[in-house]
């Protein structure tokens, strides 16, 4: 029977290792328990890897690390599937070796989010900041949150940055602030080695403000009380009307 592959996820692959792909095609079959991914980048020897059989039109494998050696960020790399024999060497289906392309990329590290902190209601803009980002077809910020996970769309800005917005939290979950991982995917590409701590907080009630009234030219000390404050090196209070919006540093006490 002869082995096509019709596509692969993901297309872009750590050159770490580790990255669990899935491979979708035909002409696979439970009774062949000795499926193999090839792995075959430029000119160095393939790596044959096990394939994991889930459907006639699914298999998965894990990749290997990347044998690439230069200074470029970005190595490519073909994928087939073959079968091991008895004899222990490897054939291809009947109608010849069918291959698709990926990449081995350097992996991304996250440093930083910024703020890291926003409501449980969801909708907080935040930036992300590390090195080996690129531009791709897809990308999510994934918060692992409770035994849940709540993935937002991101934009890419730069090698070392991108922004998403924060997911609203389960009813079950919002009810009292909790801490998410933070995780980036990449086309399909996911950080290998952690992830970030982001706090989720309960919304700010203002109930009063002492003195209400103040004269225009500042400088008048004012007692805020309220609910769900918590200490930050960031606290402000903000002023606003329909012309100007103001900010001045906050102290929690």
């Amino acid at each position: 029977t002869g082995l096509s592959i019709s596509s692969i996820d993901p297309v872009d692959c750590p050159k770490s290792g580790g990255s669990k792909i899935l491979i979708t095609g035909q002409g696979f079959t439970q009774q062949q328990s000795s499926y193999y991914c090839k792995i075959k980048e430029s000119h160095y020897e393939p790596i044959y890897v096990p394939a994991d059989f889930h459907s006639n039109h699914m298999l998965t494998c894990t990749t290997p690390a990347s044998q690439y050696e230069g200074s470029s960020g970005l190595s490519t790399a073909s994928l087939s599937i073959v079968v091991k024999d008895n004899q222990s060497f490897f054939r291809v289906g009947a109608f010849g070796e069918d291959s698709i392309s990926f990449h081995y990329r350097d992996d991304f590290l996250l440093k930083k989010v910024y703020p890291d902190f926003g409501s449980v209601s969801g909708g907080s803009s935040i930036e992300i900041i590390g090195e080996n980002f690129f531009e791709p077809a897809s990308i999510q910020c994934s918060f692992d949150v409770e035994g849940e996970r709540l993935s937002t769309s991101a934009i890419f800005l730069s090698s070392e940055k991108i922004t998403c917005t924060t997911p609203i939290l389960p009813s079950t979950i919002s009810r009292r602030d909790t801490i998410s991982l933070l995780q980036v995917k990449i086309s399909g590409m996911v950080l290998s080695n952690g992830g970030l701590r982001f706090h989720h907080r309960q919304h700010i009630i203002i109930e009063s403000v002492e003195p209400s009234l103040f004269p225009e030219n500042g400088g008048t000390i004012l007692s805020v009380t309220g609910r769900n404050f918590f200490r930050d090196g960031n606290l402000g209070c903000v002023y606003s009307n329909h012309r100007i919006k103001q900010i001045s540093a906050a102290q929690y006490v």
